[in-house]
């Protein structure tokens, strides 16, 4: 049957020539032949009828069309998807083999899957469908899963408020195989236990992976201050730097007893480390604790936006973390600061942290700068999937 076809207004191709793999509602000027069901393969065309693509429809979202092809139309069956996921796995051994067991497998849109992330940590799999035609097309691609990799248990993270704009339920669950208590998983020479159901996003940030490391270098000698410490992959990293102390800051309990059997996994004594359960934002607006001044503090915040209506709140949550932290840091110490925000853009951060040392009458230089790693690839005609900035500043 002739695929239905969407006609973009006119210049609404621009964005998609450059490589961008969505087109919103407010640019389609007509849809044509018969009406497709929500989560149905059309056809993109430009103005004038030129072909363009070929992508997956919904048309009760702001993104009406995310594209997965720029040649014929295919189907959508477990083979696709298998050749999809395994040339994003290549690309993965290739860098990441023998470093680590934990890394993402599929960065939805950078690898093809619209929508779809997969992150592997050790022998489980946990998924993340942020689109409505892909969930309606799980099955196929939880069984390209079960080929390729053979894993002891997929666990469906369907927890991210994003599904709702696609009508998609919320929920967690272990969907294929069985899941027998935590994982452990290794990085840089460290062990980690973690929560693939239970725990922040799929279980551990992995992003942070060349971050945590390079954190090392920031920490010997030094009393640390770990702020949304999670499981606690800065803290074991500070202490492997040989870092003198470390307190560690997480509003949940359960992070802290991870970060708690992490420490003894690692052989490191757990009396270097003070664990703090609090929230973020109230702890940093309180008195410095009498340990400090800190040598070195790491903030490793949530996104504090999801859209630009809230970009305004989010540089002021910024802006009062960083604030704080500076003013608690030694001369000469150092400040570990990250965005995960997308809509915070590097110029704004750059811009928050500076406003932040200028209000405090303190000066600091940018010793290092990073972004995701090598598993998060960001398409360069896609700013959506270019998102985390991490720093690393000293308080002159």
């Amino acid at each position: 049957m002739p695929l239905s076809r969407i006609r973009l207004k006119k210049g609404a191709e621009r964005r998609l020539l450059e490589g961008h793999l969505w087109v919103f509602s407010n640019e389609v000027e007509t849809l044509e032949g018969s009406p497709p069901e929500p989560g149905a393969i059309v056809e993109v065309r430009r103005t004038d009828g030129a072909y363009l693509g070929w992508g997956l429809y919904h048309p009760h979202s702001l993104i009406t069309v995310r594209l997965l092809g720029r040649g014929e139309p295919e189907e959508l069956d477990c083979a696709f998807f298998r050749s999809r996921l395994e040339q994003a796995w290549a690309m993965r051994r290739e860098f990441l083999e023998g470093q680590t067991n934990a890394y993402r497998v599929c960065f939805g849109e950078s690898d093809g899957l619209p929508g779809v992330i997969v992150d592997r940590f050790s022998d489980t799999l946990a998924v993340q469908i942020l689109s409505l035609g892909m969930a309606q097309r799980e099955q196929a691609l939880l069984d390209a899963l079960e080929e390729l990799f053979s894993p002891k248990a997929i666990v469906a993270r369907y927890d991210s408020p994003l599904r709702q704009h696609e009508g998609l339920p919320i929920y967690r669950a272990v969907v294929r195989g069985r899941l027998e208590g935590p994982v452990e998983i290794e990085e840089h020479g460290l062990y980690y236990e973690i929560d693939v159901l239970e725990g922040q996003k799929t279980g551990f940030f992995l992003d942070q992976r060349e971050h945590r490391r390079q954190i090392r270098a920031f920490a010997e000698g030094r009393r640390v201050l770990d702020v949304f410490c999670n499981e606690g992959g800065f803290t074991l990293n500070a202490l492997a730097g040989g870092a003198h102390a470390v307190w560690a800051v997480d509003i949940s309990e359960p992070a802290l007893e991870r970060l708690r059997r992490n420490l003894t996994r690692n052989g490191f004594a757990s009396s270097c480390v003070e664990t703090i359960r609090s929230d973020a934002l109230d702890f940093l607006a309180g008195p410095m604790p009498a340990e400090g001044p800190f040598g070195l503090i790491i903030l490793d915040p949530p996104s504090f936006t999801r859209s630009r209506k809230t970009v305004g709140s989010a540089r002021r949550a910024y802006r009062h973390l960083n604030s704080r932290a500076l003013s608690w840091l030694e001369a000469g110490g150092f400040l570990a600061t990250a965005s995960c925000s997308h809509h915070i853009y590097e110029e704004t951060f750059l811009d928050i942290l500076q406003e932040s040392a200028r209000a405090l009458g303190r000066p600091v230089r940018i010793l290092y700068r990073g972004y995701q790693p090598v598993d998060h690839p960001v398409l360069l005609g896609m700013p959506e999937t270019r998102y985390l900035k991490f720093y690393v500043l000293q308080v002159l």
